[in-house]
């Protein structure tokens, strides 16, 4: 695990059951004002990939940083039929193996600690998810080249905008924290995805986010 990998795990590990709130509402109603006023875009993205990869049912999806599991549990409930999710907190994993367990697919979700550089599959997955990840990759374009073989249908991806309202208190913040976080254009987006063997088929951008839709460039 590199160094900068380490300091996203220990931060997420630290932060994962408020992060999971975000999701689940569990909060003051202070705090899930805040959550609508600032965070609106965690709902878009998750909306937008649910949009992406339907229909899902019989399909096999690996989620890329895949935290507390809120995409991995909801892809299986609507039928996907292998759904890994890989992250580097242990807390995050143990949330979603709870909150997999709770909905009755556990046995169609299997939660992995790893990085994409360590993790491997016997057969690419029909879609590889990767939502709210590139935000803490120091290295895109190794980590695309590594996603490259793993799917062989979609990849769906969220890049945080450089050029946004929230970058500077967003930035100050996390590395106060101790957790890096990096931000994109939209040419530099496209840029990584070409240069990593995929296909552009859709970017667009939602608020503070770039959502990519994208297809190895071989793709029958």
């Amino acid at each position: 695990m590199t160094d900068t990998a380490r300091r996203v795990a220990d931060f997420f590990d630290r932060k994962a059951r408020s992060f999971d709130a975000i999701y689940s509402g569990q909060k003051s109603a202070l705090g899930r004002a805040w959550d609508r006023l600032t965070r609106r875009n965690i709902g878009q993205r998750f909306d937008f990939t649910l949009r992406a990869l339907e229909p899902v049912a019989g399909k096999t999806v690996l989620d890329v940083g895949c935290g507390s599991g809120r995409y991995c549990v909801e892809l299986a409930r609507r039928g996907a039929t292998d759904v890994v999710g890989i992250d580097l907190a242990p807390q995050m994993l143990s949330l979603a193996r709870d909150l997999a367990a709770g909905a009755g697919v556990a046995d169609r979700c299997r939660f992995v600690e790893s990085d994409v550089a360590s993790f491997t599959a016997a057969e690419p997955f029909d879609a590889v998810v990767a939502m709210g990840f590139f935000d803490y990759v120091d290295r895109p374009l190794d980590v695309l080249r590594g996603l490259r073989p793993l799917t062989r249908g979609l990849l769906v991806a969220a890049f945080p905008a450089r050029l946004a309202l929230r970058v500077p208190p967003r930035k100050l913040y996390l590395n106060l924290r101790g957790c890096p976080v990096y931000f994109y254009n939209a040419a530099e987006v496209r840029r990584l995805a070409e240069g990593a063997g995929f296909t552009c088929v859709s970017l667009q951008r939602r608020g503070p986010i770039y959502l990519l839709v994208a297809e190895p460039n071989d793709r029958p």
